[in-house]
């Protein structure tokens, strides 16, 4: 699996995205579809979608499961996809990749971030754990779930959920600006309107 994070352009943006894939197949198109986010919709907003991967995580003291577990809390957003492979233990759960989940849910409830995207591959030979993981998400119902059957299929739906998502970033952050800045910009407004309507005024006139 993968760990993946974004950063922002602005100071007002939220900085960073996660994305954990267990998929290889939807890994190798993950770099093209942020790539074309980036362009078409993430930077003219004041977004910026960076890939990282655990192999960037800084070596160190300690349990390595807990050192890639860190690089959760920077994120605004977790990704995890799954189809067939399930991984290694981590030492605490049955593998990285659920106990990354666990993470990221724990983090959101106790700090409503990060956003936590799950998307299930069909398949007919998915690995025990995978099967076992689902049911109880149904169970819990603690996260809704997507479920597609080819790479292609993923792609136009991650494609569509981040540009759907980034919207919501701008809406949240005109919201929070306006409540921040509203002295501010009550003023610049008021400025602003007599201003045209002298623009207008003394144009009439003439």
């Amino acid at each position: 699996g993968r760990l993946f994070h974004s950063s922002r352009q602005h100071s007002d943006r939220p900085t960073c995205r996660k994305f954990r894939f267990s998929d290889r197949e939807c890994q190798k198109h993950l770099v093209d579809v942020v790539t074309e986010v980036n362009v078409i919709k993430a930077h003219p907003a004041g977004f910026h979608f960076e890939i990282l991967g655990w192999e960037n995580t800084l070596p160190g003291n300690g349990r390595p499961q807990s050192l890639i577990n860190a690089e959760i809390k920077k994120c605004d957003l977790f990704i995890m996809v799954l189809w067939e492979h399930w991984g290694t233990p981590s030492g605490r759960y049955s593998s990285g990749t659920e106990e990354e989940f666990y993470e990221a849910q724990s983090l959101h409830q106790s700090t409503g971030k990060p956003e936590c995207w799950l998307f299930f591959k069909f398949s007919n030979c998915p690995a025990p754990e995978i099967t076992q993981f689902r049911k109880e998400r149904e169970k819990a119902r603690d996260v809704y779930y997507q479920r597609f059957n080819t790479t292609t299929e993923w792609t136009d739906l991650l494609r569509h959920f981040l540009c759907k998502w980034i919207d919501g970033l701008e809406s949240s952050c005109y919201i929070g600006s306006r409540v921040t800045n509203s002295a501010e910009k009550s003023s610049n407004e008021i400025l602003y309107r007599i201003s045209y309507q002298d623009w207008i005024g003394s144009y009439c006139k003439i």
